[in-house]
């Protein structure tokens, strides 16, 4: 059973119990009130304190639901994230073993960075801002990943921003191109920047 699944079991069986009392609730006060009893209100307050106990613990129950509903769902996406980047990469490996072979200086230029290569360019582009990123995105703060890593493998697809000082969604508006390769935008504003200081 997951730990959500458990989670919910335990808030149903709170929501029964509240409802038992309650019901107890009302028939003792009926049963008060019929015999004329003065003291009914003094008799019913462990009862009532007791219900008071169980909705608070019915509350706190509910705000974990929901905060692992909030997780699975983030979780859901980077996973159905992960697994169509390793198809397309099944993909091109099929299909670049079926095609010819290539002289290797034509195939040099579409070689994509490593990840380690790739985060080291993001850390060091001046662009993203790791407390910043973790301030704004508390997912990934809970989540414990490197900010960096995250952006990098599922920020660029979520329209995160790196900082303040970079829009994700601005950068892809103009260079549209990069969602079909899968270029992380800092990687490629780093290396245009390079180019033009060398050109």
């Amino acid at each position: 059973m997951s730990v959500l699944e458990s989670l919910f079991e335990e808030y149903q069986q709170l929501k029964t119990l509240v409802f038992e009392f309650e019901k107890t609730n009302q028939d003792l006060q009926a049963k008060l009130e019929g015999e004329g009893k003065s003291d009914s209100s003094s008799a019913l307050e462990p009862l009532k304190a007791k219900i008071a106990e169980l909705e608070v613990k019915n509350q706190e129950l509910l705000a974990q639901l929901t905060e692992q509903a909030k997780l699975l769902v983030e979780k859901d996406k980077e996973i159905a994230f992960l697994t169509n980047k390793l198809k397309e990469q099944s993909n091109l490996s099929t299909t670049s073993q079926s095609q010819s072979p290539l002289p290797s200086r034509m195939l040099q230029p579409t070689q994509p960075p490593s990840t380690t290569e790739a985060l080291s360019i993001i850390e060091n582009s001046g662009l993203f801002d790791r407390t910043w990123y973790l301030q704004q995105y508390a997912d990934v703060a809970k989540s414990g990943m490197n900010p960096a890593e995250h952006y990098l493998l599922f920020g660029m697809a979520e329209m995160r921003n790196p900082g303040p000082g970079f829009n994700t969604a601005s950068y892809l508006r103009q260079h549209p191109e990069l969602l079909r390769s899968k270029v992380n935008p800092i990687i490629h504003y780093v290396k245009q920047q390079s180019q033009k200081s060398l050109a």
